[in-house]
């Protein structure tokens, strides 16, 4: 049995190293050429670790990120509202983690720029994937792990409806921090307003560099530009009045590798597959991002 993989992100490289392991044929097919390594980084529970440490084993690479032992909200003022101990969380920078996987994985078995087109069908059923770049990749199984722009799910399904949510995100990434690591050094922190709920939420990958991330509503006010000065006055703007460890998040911030996430969502699909057509991950279900489920439950997809 042959397994052909459309999208080499963690869903898609998670399920080729495992059913590589159980010595099924599998090849990935990635619209990229090098590692898809867009977003920066997300919060894991122990039921996605769990796999990882799983593929980890008898391996010469270890898992990459930073446990994170506590959870603390305030306002803005410092005032504390919630006080959690964590247990089994980690943070983790999405790049370290498909690097992870891609180590653990065939090189010869990932096949690079294949943007998906459409499946070919022999007698009702799908026997083959052909890209725009002219490839042809036949098979037995044939798995949708192509995100949330799914081209998989939209062959087998038709288009689904997305619907805007009002909450984004703007999203950072801080090197060589050390004062603010040294104050928080293990801890998720999170600062809500109560009056407009902007929020923002700090989180370590390292010992001196964390991820931080900037709630808003975009019905009250959002941003019309995404160049880096007009995030960065944006960030400013909306965060004044916050304490001084987020102003200094955003001073050590380079607002180039910023980016706003639009979130949105869509209804539950009929099925998450189509006879010899499965969907996993994102192409199968949405997270929102302030969840930190999307990458966990594509692990378990997996």
């Amino acid at each position: 049995m042959k397994v052909v993989i459309v999208g080499g992100g963690i869903a898609g490289i998670t399920l080729g190293i495992l059913l590589h392991k159980k010595n099924t044929d599998v090849v990935i097919c990635e619209r990229t050429a090098g590692m898809p390594i867009h977003g920066h980084a997300f919060l894991m529970h122990k039921d996605g670790l769990a796999v990882l440490n799983e593929l980890a084993e008898n391996s010469i690479v270890s898992l990459p990120g930073k446990k994170v032992n506590e959870f603390c909200l305030q306002r803005p003022d410092g005032k504390k509202i919630k006080h959690l101990k964590l247990d089994s969380w980690q943070c983790i920078k999405r790049v370290d983690l498909i690097r992870f996987l891609y180590s653990l994985f065939p090189g010869e078995k990932i096949h690079q720029g294949r943007t998906f087109s459409h499946f070919i069908y022999e007698n009702g059923k799908v026997i083959a994937a052909a890209f725009l770049n002219g490839d042809i990749e036949y098979g037995d199984i044939f798995v949708g792990g192509d995100g949330g722009n799914s081209k998989v799910r939209e062959a087998i399904f038709g288009k689904v409806n997305f619907t805007p949510v009002q909450v984004k995100e703007i999203v950072g990434v801080v090197n060589k921090n050390k004062k603010l690591s040294k104050q928080t050094p293990s801890v998720f922190t999170k600062f809500q307003s109560k009056t407009n709920g902007v929020a923002i939420g700090l989180i370590p990958t390292s010992g001196s560099e964390y991820v931080w991330f900037m709630q808003y509503d975009s019905s009250v006010v959002d941003v019309s530009d995404s160049s880096p000065e007009e995030l960065s006055s944006f960030c400013f703007q909306l965060l004044k009045g916050f304490p001084p460890s987020v102003i200094n998040i955003l001073e050590s911030n380079d607002f180039a590798t910023s980016y706003v996430w639009n979130t949105r969502d869509f209804d539950l699909l009929p099925s998450f597959h189509k006879q010899n057509v499965v969907l996993i991950g994102d192409a199968a279900h949405l997270a929102l991002p302030f969840t930190s489920a999307g990458t966990t439950n594509a692990i378990l997809d997996a």
